[in-house]
């Protein structure tokens, strides 16, 4: 990766090969035939006329092949690729290719293919000159979070005619970090789920009050057993004759700790592999049943792809609740990190011990948490000790905040070990279950869908000033 390259995102990496190609293009072909054709009729015929211009053809076939044989400098071309902003799975983005000329010949009419994420992209530079640079814009996305390597860049010209082509095919092995889908969150029911469930035995979850924690005033009510004198409000009882005490409302918790279990029933590979296996099994069994007879009606062809579907789920089900309790903690830490003095830490476990990355409310901090979500790859692993999870917790820099349990794993028993030894407010949430419909809305995306980026950054705004771009990072000001 060359230093600009790291300039741009360092959490890139590209090693450069090249791949070029010389060859006469179809029209090419068709205009040599032509070519012989009215050369051998002159020369049959005598017909000097139509000799000649069968020659002249012919001329200009191999001036052209000349042309674009002195091309071959075109694979000193250089192609670096800029993202300008965060990539998120399943959401548009613009991207940049600078063209960089270090030779000193020029080059014209050069066709760019970018055969990168799902549909190839094509530009057209008129010339190259010498020592300069050109810039082209492409707007793509991809599906799927994790590192994702783009596709080769093709240059290619076949000036003037058109009738030979090179071809410059540059693979410089370009990755990025494409972060996790977000979906939509309801904050307000999240947090009311987070700090006002009630489930769990009251022992579990001991109220811990932070010294010189501000409260709001929410009520009067009649005093209880257990309340402290301290809270009573003394004109109201003596103007009803019973006691009556202040009420407060603890205000809404900034800080978070959410906790990831990417339990998987096999090695995730392995369950695509075999759910590709599967899905190509049932598409060439329904060809076959199309064409061995009458066309099946429509409730027996119904019944028989639903019956085929269920193949599909002991792999399908698992890879999917997966992407949703990343999309899910992705979605927490994106919401929860522009929440004033907000502060989140995320455990992940990698199969050995649990693994912690922490936020302080910057954007870099939210960046971290999102890499590292955008890595996790999940699997079976072993039976969950509470001991790790408890050391890591006691560990953390956010000893009281409440802590946010998502699992993968088809039983509530992730989590119950760390409720004696971790002393704070400790809830789960079973993606298996469904347990997140409730304020979670994995297939609503909240950034625009639609990108119109190449006309924007060309009249020269910013990613951020380009309608439809996916968020990117709040920045810090001041």
């Amino acid at each position: 990766m060359n230093q600009s390259q790291a300039a741009v995102n360092p959490r890139c990496a590209s090693v450069r090969r090249v791949t070029t190609r010389f060859r006469p293009t179809v029209e090419g072909m068709i205009w040599l035939a032509v070519a012989a054709l009215l050369l051998y009729q002159g020369w049959l015929r005598t017909i000097n006329l139509i000799a000649l211009l069968a020659s002249i053809l012919i001329a200009l076939w191999i001036l052209n092949g000349a042309v674009v044989w002195s091309y071959r400098r075109l694979r000193q071309v250089a192609v670096r690729r800029q993202v300008h902003q965060e990539v998120f799975a399943g959401q548009p983005f613009v991207y940049e290719l600078q063209i960089d000329n270090p030779t000193r010949h020029s080059f014209r009419n050069l066709t760019v293919i970018c055969r990168d994420l799902t549909v190839p992209t094509e530009g057209f530079v008129p010339v190259l000159k010498p020592r300069s640079t050109a810039k082209a814009f492409g707007e793509g996305s991809t599906p799927r979070r994790g590192r994702h390597r783009w596709g080769p860049v093709e240059i290619s010209s076949g000036f003037p005619f058109g009738l030979f082509r090179r071809r410059v095919e540059i693979d410089d092995s370009f990755e990025t970090v494409v972060l996790p889908r977000l979906g939509h969150l309801d904050l307000q029911r999240f947090r009311r789920f987070l700090l006002g469930r009630t489930e769990y035995d009251a022992r579990h979850q001991p109220m811990i009050r932070q010294p010189g924690s501000q409260t709001e005033f929410h009520g009067l009510r009649e005093f209880r057993s257990g309340d402290s004198p301290r809270w009573i409000h003394w004109r109201t009882t003596a103007r009803v004759g019973e006691l009556m005490i202040r009420e407060f409302e603890e205000p809404p918790a900034s800080d978070l700790v959410l906790v990831l279990d990417p339990w998987l029933p096999d090695r995730p590979e392995k369950l695509r592999r075999q759910l590709d296996e599967v899905i190509a099994t049932n598409r060439a069994t329904i060809r076959r049943l199309l064409a061995s007879g009458p066309p099946p009606s429509a409730d027996k062809r119904k019944a028989k792809e639903t019956s085929l579907a269920r193949k599909e789920l002991p792999y399908r089900v698992p890879l999917e609740n997966l992407e949703t309790a990343i999309s899910l903690a992705a979605t927490v830490c994106w919401e929860w990190n522009r929440l004033a003095g907000a502060r989140i830490s995320l455990l992940v476990w990698d199969g050995q011990s649990p693994q912690s990355v922490h936020s302080d409310g910057t954007s870099q901090g939210l960046l971290r948490l999102l890499e590292r979500l955008a890595l996790v790859e999940g699997g079976p692993g072993h039976d969950v000790e509470a001991q790790p999870w408890a050391d890591s917790l006691k560990s953390s820099p956010l000893s009281s905040a409440p802590v946010l349990v998502l699992t993968t794993r088809p039983e509530a028993t992730f989590g119950d070990g760390l409720w004696p030894s971790a002393n704070r407010r400790i809830v789960s949430i079973r993606i298996a279950q469904g347990e997140q419909a409730e304020f979670f809305d994995a297939g609503h995306v909240s950034a625009g869908a639609s990108l119109n980026g190449s006309l924007a950054f060309a009249n020269g705004h910013t990613a951020a000033e380009v309608p439809g771009v996916p968020p990117h990072l709040p920045r810090e000001t001041g």
